[in-house]
């Protein structure tokens, strides 16, 4: 089983302007992002949703995104 990634206080002030868990979960409800709360209270916003929501394509590339164009069928035939 993965380990779920969630933003950091630093990140979750950043995204909604607020300090408090409480603010923050208001401006999150208002704006339709979806979050937990933690038992201590704290508002937990996963890094991939998160990232989904601004749009960041954060796959891994697949193996032939990296592959090198194959050029022969252009060089003339001998």
């Amino acid at each position: 089983m993965t380990a779920i990634a969630y933003l950091s206080l630093a990140e979750l002030r950043k995204l909604t302007g607020k300090a408090r868990p409480r603010a923050q979960a208001l401006w999150l409800r208002r704006n339709r992002w979806r979050f937990a709360v933690s038992g201590a209270g704290e508002v937990l916003v996963s890094v991939e949703y998160w990232h989904m929501r601004l749009g960041a394509d954060v796959r891994e590339p697949a193996a032939n995104d990296e592959a090198a164009p194959d050029f022969t069928s252009l060089t003339p035939a001998a």
